[in-house]
This record gives C-alpha cells, sequence and structure tokens, in this order.
C-alpha cells in the first residue's frame, strides 16, 4: 500500500510532493534546516503571503512524475482548517489547475466547524488542533463528475493524514472510485510513519 522511493513519498492512491525539512549532518549531531518549499508554505499559511502561490505551483509543475500524476484529474481542495476570507489551500488549487490545464471543482466538499463533544463517527471527521470539522460533499457541484472520474484531494501539507483520509472518505461515500491525494509538502514524521507502515505491511 505504501511505497518510498528516493525523495518523494508516494502513498496508496497519492502523492507527496516534496519534504518540509532537509537533514544537515554536522560532526556530532543532525540538524533539521526547513527546505524552500517549507518556507513558502509558512509564508502561504501564517502570513497570508500570497506570492508564494505561483512559485509553489511552478515548482511543482516543473516535475514530471507530479504532471504524470495529476494529468487528467479533477482537482478538489481539501475543506479548510479554519475560515478565512482567502483560503490558502484553495488559492494553490485554483492556480495549479489553471497551469496544468486542469479541471477544478471549488467548494466541493464543504465543512463544518461543529463542538469536539458532538458524537460524529470516526469515518466523517478530523481534528485540528480545537476544531473538528464535518465533511458533506456538494452533491450539485459533483452531479456531472463520473463515477469513475480520477479525482484529486489536493492539500498543502501532509503530517497524520487525517484530513485526507476524512474528505476521500466521504467521497468514496458517494460512490467515487476513482480517489486520489495530492499534497505540496509532507512532513519527516509523516514518511517515517509511512516507512513503519511499509517494513509492517
Amino acid at each position: 500500500m505504501i511505497r518510498i522511493w528516493e525523495e518523494e513519498v508516494h502513498f496508496h492512491k497519492g502523492y507527496a510532493f516534496a519534504c518540509t525539512e532537509n537533514t544537515v549532518a554536522t560532526p556530532y549531531r543532525l540538524i533539521f534546516k526547513k527546505t524552500k518549499i517549507a518556507e513558502y508554505l509558512r509564508r502561504l499559511k501564517n502570513s497570508d503571503d500570497y506570492s508564494v502561490i505561483v512559485p509553489i505551483v511552478s515548482e511543482i509543475a516543473a516535475s514530471n512524475k507530479a504532471r504524470e500524476f495529476l494529468e487528467g484529474g479533477i482537482l478538489i481542495a481539501v475543506p479548510p482548517a479554519k475560515k478565512r476570507d482567502i483560503q490558502p489551500v484553495e488559492q494553490l488549487a485554483r492556480t495549479l489547475s489553471v497551469k496544468l490545464s486542469l479541471n477544478y471543482i471549488a467548494d466541493a466538499i464543504p465543512c463544518e466547524i461543529v463542538d469536539t463533544t458532538d458524537p460524529i463517527p470516526e469515518t466523517q471527521r478530523a481534528k485540528n488542533r480545537d476544531y473538528v470539522h464535518y465533511y458533506v460533499p456538494d452533491t450539485e457541484k459533483l452531479r456531472d463528475v463520473r463515477w469513475d472520474a480520477k479525482i484529486i484531494i489536493f492539500d498543502d501539507y501532509y503530517d497524520t493524514g487525517s484530513t485526507m483520509r476524512c474528505a476521500a472518505g466521504v467521497l468514496e461515500d458517494i460512490s467515487f472510485t476513482n480517489v486520489n491525494v495530492f499534497t505540496v509538502g509532507y512532513t519527516k514524521a509523516a514518511k517515517k510513519r509511512f516507512m513503519q507502515n511499509h517494513r509492517n505491511g
């Protein structure tokens, strides 16, 4: 189910583009340094610096493997972690879809931020700090999408995978059979989990 190839992480029906940290060896220890993609994502998420969207998209478009994975897909951004006037992940997905001539469906998986004490089934929730997001696919927006169309859920970060699994699950629950995920950055902790699962699987 999980495959690790060189510097990129390929997981079940998914692609993680770039690690967010580099390991630098020194005489007595290992130092973790943020990569260029990580710095771009930090500026986008924490500082609302939308000028980094074009460089991020350009990095993705320059990768033959990433383009091959995305080819022919319909991009759907993950539900937002919190309410903002402009959602970074949606802007990234929209810009990437234009750059690579992909279809993009906005707000295909809306979410409602609800109280964490509400009894929401595990398959229909994802935790993010103090929020619980309840995902409900917008069947009207997905009405004309074939059940076997290549759908790519797009996110900026991959760490625990809970958001991706939840978003993919709600699409599979309404009978889509070719649900994939693509994330711009992945953490070293995520890669370690992938490798551990690969050894155990």
